[in-house]
């Protein structure tokens, strides 16, 4: 009871936020869409939304899992957070996959228990939030078919073109004042370019951040899609980070992980990784990514 109790006044708090976890305008999915979108629940309660990187590993927003680090390790040879079997334990944490209905409770289809939480290292919770990635290991694996599938990652070099339309998929509100909802929600948005999100928010970092949006058309995230995939094509492009509240505020696109400067990253810990030893560093792999944005 006091857990629970716990958990509850820890959402409360984080939906308080001013920027924080939150689709406007969007349409249900039909059944056997999107396969690789999963929602992901505490508890049995809907918190955030997240995308299939194998049949072992879900990858989401890292603000998602910061506010619940009760007793948390962080490991110096790996260099990442792990939840630990103490306080609050990764298998709190679940998946459901395979549906595009919310399900709630603890006899809902194709739900899998978190093994492991792993959250960027370098992930910094202050606005703009930089680095807000986490991934989920996964207990069992993932059972793959003609409806779900793991999404494709982009290429480290892969830039996306300023007006290009992307497809944004959650269960969360679809207005300020509402809940989740219980079926999976997707919308088109325009990708804004680098010079207008920074522009436009200010804070943004346009080596780690990608922004999209309709907003003055009332189409963009709102509170229970973090985490979710922005899909470019068949790429994931982005993950939902943060927005301006109210959602839909007229002229602030959404803000996402811009994920071609973190792919080698996520490869690394799905063990993915088909570089060399020293280039499979991730330090490495994030001065060299620094260095490429750089002069592109």
């Amino acid at each position: 009871m006091l857990t629970e109790l716990l958990v509850a006044c820890m959402l409360a708090t984080a939906a308080a936020q001013s920027v924080g976890p939150r689709i406007l305008g969007g349409t249900s999915a039909a059944a056997g869409q999107y396969g690789h979108t999963v929602v992901i629940r505490l508890n049995h309660m809907s918190m955030c939304g997240g995308s299939i990187l194998n049949n072992r590993f879900v990858l989401t927003a890292g603000h998602c899992f910061y506010d619940f680090r009760l007793n948390v390790n962080y490991n110096c040879v790996t260099t990442f957070l792990v939840f630990l079997s103490r306080g609050m334990p990764a298998s709190n944490f679940s998946i459901q996959y395979g549906t595009t209905k919310n399900s709630i409770g603890a006899m809902a289809p194709n739900v899998i228990l978190v093994k492991k939480v792993i959250i960027h290292p370098y992930y910094q919770p202050e606005n703009p939030r930089k680095n807000d990635l986490s991934i989920l290991e996964l207990q069992q694996p993932i059972v793959f078919s003609r409806w779900v599938q793991p999404v494709v990652l982009p290429g480290v070099y892969d830039r996306t073109p300023a007006g290009a339309v992307a497809v944004l998929t959650g269960w969360g509100r679809t207005s300020n004042i509402g809940r989740m909802v219980i079926d999976l929600q997707a919308v088109d948005i325009r990708v804004y370019s680098d010079e207008d999100c920074q522009r436009i928010h200010g804070t943004v970092n346009n080596e780690n951040h990608i922004c999209a949006g309709s907003p003055d058309e009332g189409k963009m995230q709102c509170k229970g899609d973090s985490g979710g995939p922005l899909i470019l094509g068949k790429v994931q492009i982005g993950v939902v980070s943060w927005s301006k509240k109210p959602c839909g505020l007229p002229g602030y696109p959404g803000v996402f992980v811009k994920l071609s400067s973190y792919v080698l990253w996520i490869k690394h810990v799905i063990g993915d990784d088909t570089s060399t030893n020293h280039c499979g560093n991730p330090l490495f792999q994030e001065v060299y990514q620094k260095i490429w944005n750089f002069f592109h």
